[in-house]
C-alpha cells in the first residue's frame, strides 16, 4: 500500500511516467526550486492583496461585459514543480497553473480566440505537419533560399525555455499578440470589408479538435529560422 502522504506525479520530460515521491524529498525540492534567489523574488504581500491588485487592474469593460470570466471568489493561480532526474531530485521545473483559478476562464477563452486568429492569419504555418513533413519543408526552404534568394542570409535562433513558459518575458508575449492582431485585422480588411469578420465566436465548452492538440503537448524549447535583414527591421 502507498502511504496517504506520498506524492504521485510525473517527472520532468516524462508526461506519462508516474513517480511516487517521498513527501520530504518532494517538498524539499519544491523549496529549493521556488526559493532560488537567482530566479525568484519573495514578495512582501499577502494573497488577499494580490487578489485585490488583480481586481483593480482588470479592465473595467472585461469586468462588466465578461464578468463570468473573472471569478475572484476562486483560488489564485499557483505554482508546482515537476521533479528533475538530472538534478538528482533536488530541484524541479516550475509550472504556473491557471486552470480552475480566478482568471482560468478568461485565459481559456483568450487562448481559443488567439488560436482562431492564428489559423486564419497563418493557416499553413502552425505546427500542423508531422516530423518528416517538417524536415522536408525545412530542406525545401534552404534549397529555395539558395536558388532564388542567394543574397538572403538566414539565421537559426534557439530559445530554451528554462522554467516552462513562465520564463518568457511578458513584454514579448504582448508584442506577439499585438502583431498577430494587426495581421489578422489587416488580412480581413484586404479580403472583405465586412466588419463582422472581426468578430470571433468562442465556445469555451466545445471539444478540443485535432488541430488544437498542440495545446496539450509538452514543449520546453522552440527554434525559429529567420531572415537576418527582417530580424533587424521587425522586432516580432
Amino acid at each position: 500500500m502507498i502511504p496517504d502522504d506520498f506524492i504521485i506525479h510525473n517527472e520532468d520530460h516524462a508526461n506519462a511516467h508516474l513517480m511516487i515521491y517521498c513527501p520530504n524529498i518532494y517538498n524539499q525540492a519544491a523549496v529549493n526550486t521556488w526559493m532560488d534567489k537567482s530566479t525568484f523574488d519573495m514578495l512582501d504581500i499577502t494573497s488577499e492583496e494580490v487578489r485585490n491588485n488583480m481586481k483593480s487592474q482588470a479592465a473595467a469593460r472585461i469586468d462588466k461585459r465578461y464578468h463570468k470570466l473573472l471569478r475572484f471568489d476562486k483560488p489564485l493561480p499557483y505554482g508546482y514543480i515537476m521533479m528533475k532526474r538530472k538534478k538528482k531530485w533536488q530541484k524541479g521545473r516550475t509550472i504556473i497553473a491557471y486552470a480552475n483559478t480566478c482568471i482560468g476562464n478568461l485565459l481559456k477563452v483568450t487562448a481559443i480566440a488567439l488560436q482562431q486568429m492564428l489559423n486564419v492569419t497563418w493557416p499553413h504555418h502552425f505546427g500542423r505537419a508531422s516530423s518528416p513533413e517538417l524536415w522536408q519543408e525545412i530542406h525545401h526552404l534552404f534549397h529555395n533560399n539558395e536558388q532564388l534568394y542567394p543574397e538572403r542570409s538566414l539565421r537559426f535562433l534557439n530559445h530554451d525555455l528554462v522554467g516552462f513558459f513562465n520564463s518568457i518575458p511578458q513584454q514579448d508575449i504582448m508584442r506577439s499578440i499585438h502583431f498577430l492582431t494587426a495581421e489578422f485585422l489587416n488580412n480581413n480588411n484586404n479580403n472583405n470589408n465586412n466588419n463582422n469578420n472581426h468578430v470571433l465566436l468562442v465556445d469555451p465548452h466545445g471539444k478540443i479538435g485535432t488541430d488544437k492538440f498542440w495545446i496539450r503537448r509538452y514543449v520546453d524549447n522552440r527554434a525559429i529560422i529567420v531572415d537576418e535583414t527582417e530580424l533587424r527591421s521587425n522586432e516580432h
